[in-house]
């Protein structure tokens, strides 16, 4: 399965919806979507299957740098806790309020 990545705008906060399985050949065109955003925004995972580890750095760049991760799936959790990233310098959960 591709990757499908969704523009959605509303209530003060666009979301990306991204459904599929991300890939380091799809960062690009995500990043290239959050860089259009202006004001607040989340990244929808609830339809994200898996991600290769491009695309796990990849969200936790985006969450680095102000977005709200939404329906992150337990396999996803698993997935984003364990990646080297998150084990060398991050928070073990960082989609997790405190």
């Amino acid at each position: 399965m591709v990757v499908r990545i969704t523009k959605m705008n509303g209530s003060g906060q666009t979301v990306l919806k991204v459904d599929g399985l991300l890939q380091a050949m799809d960062v690009d065109s995500l990043h290239s979507e959050w860089a259009t955003i202006a004001g607040p925004a989340a990244l929808e995972l609830s339809e994200l299957r898996s991600a290769d580890s491009s695309g796990v750095d990849a969200i936790h760049r985006l969450k680095a740098e102000g977005a709200e991760l939404r329906g992150v799936s337990p396999y996803l959790e698993l997935l984003l806790s364990t990646s080297r990233e998150n084990v060398i310098g991050g928070d073990a959960l960082p989609w997790k309020q405190r």
